[in-house]
């Protein structure tokens, strides 16, 4: 890959396609690398004195995006015929155009990090009961009345944060109720709930986003600008995938 890590600072070039730049060093001394790829953004690392392998994970650039790879088989999701909202806003072969696919980028997305988002010993995800709602930034979900506790129990051990609720409009008939988000760098979760004004048999609802906070900037150095789009799916994805959280999807330049 064309990398001499015996200089205080060297550019990898003819990084491969999916944007993972791995190389070995020797050096013992703190030194810096940039990477460099057609169709990603080009990123710097610091590498503090440790000899072996180094990798470098290029973000897509959503620009790039040509298709989507959707899992098969999908994921089993509460009130998702996946085959039908595939059909309606992804295609069958997962073509990108403008919005296409990004409905079902944020579901895999969001329902992949309620998955590896624990409550005390339940995961998020486990808490719905059916996905009403699928939109291009975010989910509208029923969800169990016992999340309310489990919320606040994870708020109290300090597994989230509280968060300002404000920002999601209720539906009719529903108030803000507690709103929560994980205390991550980027990629944070948050689920703020809504409860039914009068007591009976209405449902809990919830809206959950993943807001991209600082993008990539505490995982690795953007040297560039890739978009201006605060929850665009494709950077959701590069991030959540360098934290370590994979959706299950793969957005290709080729």
């Amino acid at each position: 890959m064309g990398i001499d890590a015996r200089l205080p600072r060297q550019v990898a070039r003819d990084v491969p396609p999916n944007g993972r730049a791995e190389f070995t060093t020797s050096v013992t001394s703190t030194y810096r690398v940039v990477a460099r790829a057609e169709g990603h953004g080009a990123c710097a690392k610091q590498v503090n004195g440790t000899a072996g392998a180094v990798e470098i994970l290029l973000p897509v650039a959503p620009s790039a995006v040509i298709r989507y790879e959707w899992p098969e088989p999908p994921p089993v999701i509460p009130g998702i015929d996946f085959g039908t909202l595939l059909e309606l806003d992804g295609g069958p072969r997962g073509e990108h155009d403008g919005h296409g696919g990004m409905r079902i980028a944020a579901l895999l997305n969001i329902w992949a990090k309620m998955s590896a988002t624990w409550l005390g010993v339940t995961p998020a995800a486990a808490f719905v009961e059916e996905v009403l709602e699928v939109r291009v930034d975010r989910l509208i979900v029923r969800v169990s009345s016992s999340i309310l506790e489990a919320l606040a129990d994870a708020e109290e051990a300090g597994l989230v944060d509280g968060a300002p609720s404000k920002l999601h409009t209720p539906p009719a008939g529903y108030r803000n109720g507690p709103s929560v988000k994980t205390p991550d760098d980027e990629g944070n979760l948050q689920i703020s709930l809504f409860i039914a004004e009068q007591e009976g048999d209405a449902p809990m609802l919830a809206d959950v986003d993943i807001d991209k906070a600082r993008g990539f900037r505490h995982l690795v150095e953007l040297l560039e600008n890739i978009d201006g789009d605060k929850t665009n799916q494709i950077d959701v994805h590069e991030i959540l995938v360098a934290a370590g959280v994979d959706p299950g999807w793969r957005p290709l330049t080729v």
